[in-house]
């Protein structure tokens, strides 16, 4: 005696994918990958690097420093208030995360 399937409706799960659909998956999943370990030697060799990169970046941003005083003071007032340095920013990351994305 046969008995009738059930199908994906009626027990919850989700039919079994094509394999066309398998491999793009797979695909995404090795870009993913191979970007992430890109980023990981990016960043290890960086890390050795010392100030090499960071004493050119710092130079650049602190070029205005100390030459304009309203300047000094409008980044001082926001780097000693914690309502803009921390509550602003942990509000506008909450934002960002629970943004509905558009279907």
């Amino acid at each position: 005696m046969k008995l009738p399937q059930q199908s994906s409706e009626q027990d919850g799960n989700e039919p079994i994918p094509p394999p066309d659909r398998i491999k793009r998956n797979q695909e995404k999943t090795r870009l993913i990958s191979i970007a992430s370990l890109f980023v990981f030697v990016v960043c290890t060799i960086l890390s050795f690097t010392g100030h090499a990169v960071d004493y050119p970046i710092m130079h650049f941003l602190n070029l205005p420093a100390g030459q304009h005083k309203v300047l000094d003071c409008i980044l001082i007032f926001l780097a000693d208030n914690f309502l803009f340095s921390g509550i602003l920013l942990v509000s506008l990351i909450w934002y960002l995360w629970f943004f509905p994305l558009p279907s």
